[in-house]
């Protein structure tokens, strides 16, 4: 089957001849819940209380409690429910954002986005092997065809068995879209929890072969580190047995390939071969050192070390001593690496190029309490290609980025006077009732 080209995939501006219709733009997405909100959920969150990720909350790493308890469930890599049921047009906009740049989707929609992410470029845009055929937006962006469009006008809920179909189908494909895989795992996750989706992976892990778990897979190597981002969201008695499930596809495999217990570290010659992430994911920092994540001597980027459970020094050090290459933001590595990530992002914040990558950083950095964000910002919005949006988060976040801004702004370098002007801006935004000093934000204990 052709892979459906998803969420935020650009061609040339070719078009059929046809005069090009503009893509909507979507709708602006409601904010993740900063207090608890019933009309905010949907099935990443029907563990309840009994989901085990909710072992490891961190009072006071985000602006709230009910963020604090997100962030132990994994977000941002997750998909939430709720809001108004969208027009056609909203829908043709929404299925070209993709879940890295919305945190919360309309329900009824779920099923009909895993319709047509899945579906080949021929049904969902029109499109030729040979990406002839398609219309495209003055952006270049494929426009959905008439059978695309049904497909997102349908608001058939998603059921099990479909979602079993469609999502074994897509994890095993030898090629594909990281940004398709995605927006289907969370979204269906979104539709039928956490638990059915985690167990519709693992079987068809089960299945792989060993030369798809030690050969080039890209796509597969994702669906390990993807899928793992669900298991917080079970309870530890499903976690427990799906554990067991992957450490006996482990040892299977890795006695196969290497008759040993363990993998050896991992060569130059290796590229993506999933058995490494499986053996971070099953063995935290142990397996990501064999793995080569976070290792000088396989300088991969960063895109990696969010996914290490638990990573602390190693994400750190990492950071600190690798080389900063361009690549997506990850507040993980701040969660799972620490609270001194921050300076090393603050330093390395420039190799994320496009505007709308620097937006999802303004949205998800943007909802921690480290003071150490605050500086961050300032530099974003200084020189960043979203300068509006970092300044807005400085209003929104006044109180609580006032003391740092005005301690930026009594030093010295490029930076000082933005501080000041800041500075100046949201003390007048200042109520009156609001005192003045160095007090801790509501959701962070003071420091001493």
């Amino acid at each position: 089957m052709t892979s459906s080209r998803g969420a935020g995939s650009k061609r040339s501006k070719a078009t059929t001849g046809k005069k090009k219709p503009v893509a909507p733009r979507a709708p602006a997405p409601p904010p993740p819940p900063v207090d608890i909100d019933p009309s905010v959920g949907g099935g990443a969150l029907s563990a309840g209380d009994r989901a085990c990720g909710l072992e490891r909350i961190r009072e006071g790493f985000a602006e709230s409690a009910a963020y604090d308890r997100l962030f132990a469930l994994g977000w941002p890599k997750i998909v939430l429910t709720g809001g108004e049921t969208p027009t056609l047009e909203e829908r043709i906009a929404l299925a070209g954002v993709g879940v890295m740049r919305r945190r919360v989707w309309p329900a009824a929609i779920l099923g009909s986005l895993v319709r047509f992410w899945t579906a080949s470029s021929q049904v969902a845009y029109g499109m030729d092997a040979h990406g002839r055929g398609a219309t495209f937006d003055d952006r270049g962006r494929p426009m959905p065809s008439a059978q695309g469009r049904a497909i997102l006008e349908d608001e058939a809920p998603l059921g099990i068995a479909e979602a079993e179909r469609l999502l074994g189908e897509l994890v095993g494909r030898s090629w594909g879209e990281i940004a398709v895989l995605r927006n289907v795992l969370r979204v269906v996750e979104a539709a039928i929890g956490s638990a059915a989706t985690v167990d519709i992976v693992v079987r068809a892990m089960e299945a792989w072969p060993p030369e798809v778990w030690t050969g080039t897979r890209h796509l597969q190597y994702h669906t390990v580190l993807e899928v793992s981002a669900l298991f917080d969201r079970v309870t530890s008695k499903e976690r427990g047995a799906v554990t067991e499930r992957l450490e006996r596809v482990f040892e299977r495999v890795v006695r196969a390939a290497f008759g040993a217990d363990v993998p050896p570290p991992r060569g130059a010659a290796e590229h993506a071969p999933p058995l490494r992430p499986l053996d971070m994911v099953l063995h935290s920092v142990e397996g990501a050192k064999r793995s080569g994540i976070g290792v000088p001597k396989h300088p991969i980027g960063w895109s990696e070390l969010g996914w290490i459970r638990d990573g602390g020094d190693l994400i750190l050090d990492a950071m600190k001593n690798g080389k900063a290459t361009a690549t997506l933001p990850d507040v993980r590595r701040v969660f799972e690496g620490g609270e001194e990530t921050l300076d090393v992002e603050a330093r390395a914040w420039r190799t994320i190029e496009e505007a709308d990558d620097q937006r999802v950083m303004i949205d998800t950095y943007g909802v921690l309490a480290s003071p150490r964000v605050v500086g961050l910002f300032l530099d974003m919005a200084a020189n960043s290609k979203v300068k509006a949006e970092a300044r807005a988060w400085f209003q929104r976040r006044a109180d609580f980025a006032r003391p740092e801004l005005e301690r930026l702004a009594r030093g010295r370098g490029p930076l000082a006077a933005e501080a000041e002007k800041l500075s100046e801006k949201v003390g007048a935004q200042r109520s009156p009732s609001t005192p003045k000093g160095n007090a801790a934000p509501p959701n962070r204990k003071p420091r001493g």
